[in-house]
């Protein structure tokens, strides 16, 4: 049986015209256009950066950012707990709590910031008595502007998707698409210093963004029973996204520790490739999201979610065939015509846009969040954790290339898909039946 690319478009179309159809939602589909074009954006000026420095100088910032992900504990999830329980407190008609529940999450989203902040100035310190090279401690140093700024973008964040402002954000994204243009400048302008100064300074402007445009008035809150539940959920969605985010930086440790700064420079070609697969669709998952905790806090009922929770793996396995297709078709010619200093990570990349592709088909395991059950996702993100690095360090060792490292990278993320779909399938068919109300 023949299957035409017009009937694959169209099966993709259909579900996401029907779930885009009324005013709110035509704001929604407004963020995820510009949030595609902010994609294409960075795509862009990434591949722009990496001809006017040495693969070795976006290594260092590279293996520096994974900080990031063994930080990520400080916040004890709060600000993931605030993207859930706003929309649900919204959409159940609990303002007051909602705002309430806000200028809390605020107040331990700043503490949190500036620990993590002092604990990079601290590693910079460290590096500095064992005589580390100046390069390395000026990305350390630097990198404490992002340890602090990260967190409070992901919190603001929360809220636009909690009012519903999604045509606010999409002014964000514009404005932060020009800002990466005009940041290459920087790089023009001061080399590898310039470089980190960039990566530096793109979550401070993106927090300033959205604290221009943000509609309601947060103030900081201290209330100890609110803070308590924002953090007994919280730690359970930290314990999946520090999981998760450990997976996520599993090849570039594994690269770092195994083959140098320079390999995981080329390897950042691969994360770019990887990059314009899932923020397009990471957008509409986010959009999604927040539609399945507000309806939610209305109803209260799994049954209300089935549809939500599918959608957006339905839309994105079927859309995002043909991308795929193409991008590893011109990864090739693209990377020798623009960046031939770049040409060995070519077979790296090719196989991480198949690993974006099926991080994209993993996005049903947002209802264990929204249903307060996180265990099972858990155990699943740990399993494909230690499938990465078990079969990544025998990769790296046998290989010794950053392909190896991507393809490993690709099987994990296809079985992790599979697995969180099946069981997504089950939780829903074993608790129909059995509702309660939130």
């Amino acid at each position: 049986m023949t299957i035409r690319t017009s009937h694959l478009l169209r099966a993709a179309y259909t579900p996401l015209r029907n779930a885009f159809h009324d005013r709110d939602s035509s704001d929604q589909l407004a963020y995820i256009v510009f949030s595609g074009i902010k994609t294409m954006v960075q795509l862009v000026t990434g591949l722009w950066v990496a001809r006017l420095v040495a693969p070795e100088d976006i290594g260092v910032w590279q293996g520096v950012v994974i900080l990031q992900a063994y930080m990520a504990f400080l916040s004890l999830g709060v600000p993931a707990s605030i993207k859930r329980a706003y929309a649900i407190h919204k959409g159940a008609g609990r303002d007051d709590l909602a705002i309430n529940t806000a200028g809390v999450g605020l107040l331990w989203t700043l503490i949190s910031s500036a620990i993590s902040a002092v604990i990079v100035l601290g590693v910079m310190v460290y590096l500095w008595a064992q005589g580390y090279a100046s390069k390395t401690m000026l990305a350390v140093m630097l990198f404490s502007i992002p340890a602090f700024f990260v967190p409070l973008m992901d919190y603001y964040e929360s809220l636009y998707h909690g009012e519903n402002r999604f045509r606010a954000l999409a002014k964000v994204n514009f404005l932060s698409s020009l800002f990466l243009i005009i940041s290459v400048g920087f790089v023009y302008a001061g080399g590898w210093v310039g470089l980190f100064a960039r990566y530096a300074s793109i979550p401070l402007v993106a927090v300033l963004l959205r604290r221009y445009w943000l509609a309601i008035s947060i103030k900081l809150r201290w209330d100890r029973q609110v803070l308590l539940e924002l953090v007994r959920f919280g730690l359970k969605v930290l314990v999946a996204n520090y999981i998760s985010g450990l997976l996520l930086v599993a090849d570039r440790t594994l690269i770092a520790t195994n083959l140098g700064s320079e390999a995981l420079g080329l390897y950042s070609l691969a994360l770019t490739a990887q990059t314009a697969m899932i923020i397009l669709p990471s957008s509409f998952t986010q959009v999604i999201y927040t539609r399945m905790n507000y309806r939610y806090g209305q109803s209260g009922k799994l049954s209300s979610l089935k549809r939500l929770a599918f959608l957006p793996v339905i839309v994105n396995a079927v859309a995002l065939i043909i991308p795929a297709i193409v991008l590893m078709i011109l990864v090739r010619p693209t990377v020798r015509l623009i960046l031939p200093n770049y040409v060995g990570g070519i077979p790296a990349a090719r196989w991480m846009v198949l690993s974006g592709y099926f991080m994209m088909l993993r996005s049903s395991g947002t209802i264990f969040s929204t249903r307060d059950r996180m265990l099972p996702y858990s155990l699943l993100l740990l399993a494909a954790l230690g499938c990465m690095y078990a079969l990544g360090w025998i990769a790296v060792r046998q290989f010794g290339t950053i392909e190896s490292v991507a393809i490993v990278k690709t099987i994990t993320m296809a079985l992790l898909a599979l697995g969180i779909n099946v069981q997504v399938y089950f939780y829903i068919a074993k608790s129909e039946g059995t509702e309660s109300h939130v």
